[in-house]
């Protein structure tokens, strides 16, 4: 069985000429999803539509972030691609990351990545423990959408709990190993994740590659 180390480990070679295009690519990613979210907030204050609502208990819910959120989801699928590119030798473009939102794989992507995140968030809110193999079970989709083409929804959804049937300690493990550098991320108030999105994003697709190996 693969060590986990070995993740990391291949993942730093992707990244070793690549680090700057992987920064890059890192903030076009989070610098969209902002201007996403402040563009709707705009508009619903343009249109005079209060997007802030209050519930019992002074609980604040912003719907400008929820639909912007939705409308970033494709965004989340390219960025996910990057670094599967990068792990299979291909140089970092970051148009990529704009991929999901052709007209060829927008619908597909959008619904399968509302399905997906709907379903983790109510598997969380509801059964934490079942909530988080839930995610472990669905955390290849992206990926899947990438590879197959002729999957979307609940097939993806599948596919990628199959993938990952006897797998999902082995990647809970990889990815509590990464606590330190979050905890490095939150320190330097974000700045930090410019550079450790990267490397954990390379090592979750060399992680992917590992447990797909020899499959058509």
């Amino acid at each position: 069985m693969t060590p986990l180390r070995f993740y990391k480990r291949e993942a730093k070679k992707s990244l070793e000429n690549n680090w700057g295009d992987a920064a890059i690519a890192t903030l076009v990613f989070l610098i969209t999803t902002i201007l996403l979210t402040l563009a709707v907030q705009g508009i619903f204050t343009l249109c005079g539509i209060n997007h802030v609502i209050t519930f019992t208990g002074n609980f604040k819910s912003d719907w400008a972030s929820t639909i912007a959120s939705l409308i970033a989801l494709p965004l989340t699928w390219g960025f996910y691609i990057v670094f599967l590119d990068l792990c299979r030798g291909k140089k970092i473009t970051i148009a990529r990351i704009f991929d999901g939102y052709k007209k060829n794989e927008f619908v597909r992507i959008f619904t399968t990545f509302f399905i997906y995140y709907v379903g983790l968030i109510i598997g969380l809110i509801l059964f934490i423990i079942p909530g988080i193999i839930l995610s472990l079970c669905w955390c290849m989709v992206p990926f899947v959408l990438k590879d197959h083409p002729e999957l979307k929804n609940m097939a993806a959804l599948k596919e990628s709990a199959r993938i990952m049937n006897g797998h999902k300690m082995r990647l809970f493990l990889l990815i509590l190993s990464f606590i330190g550098w979050l905890i490095i991320g939150i320190i330097t108030l974000g700045i930090g994740f410019i550079w450790i999105d990267p490397y954990m994003m390379t090592t979750l697709a060399k992680f992917y590659e590992d447990i797909t190996e020899g499959e058509a």
